[in-house]
């Protein structure tokens, strides 16, 4: 789906995470406003990238490291790249 560089405001650290199809399917759930994938793949707000990296985060069971969804935009730059995550060397 979607790959995002997540950079510590404060000191300009950054890790790569990749979102999936399940990370969508939550943002789409969280808004009364009907959002859809198409809507994003035609120019979705950066409000909804930080949604959608939050919510991997919490799949992947990080997202404790960055706080409540308020603190992680307050902290946090999140951008779309083509970077590739580093290999997780526990699988």
């Amino acid at each position: 789906m979607f790959t995002y560089k997540i950079t510590k405001a404060s000191d300009r650290t950054s890790v790569i995470i990749e979102s999936d199809p399940r990370d969508i399917l939550v943002w789409e759930r969280s808004s009364k406003l009907n959002r859809t994938m198409s809507d994003l793949m035609s120019g979705g707000a950066m409000n909804d990238h930080y949604g959608i990296a939050y919510a991997a985060l919490r799949r992947q069971g990080k997202a404790d490291q960055y706080g409540k969804p308020a603190e992680f935009e307050a902290a946090y730059l999140v951008e779309v790249t083509d970077e590739e995550p580093e290999p997780d060397p526990t699988q």
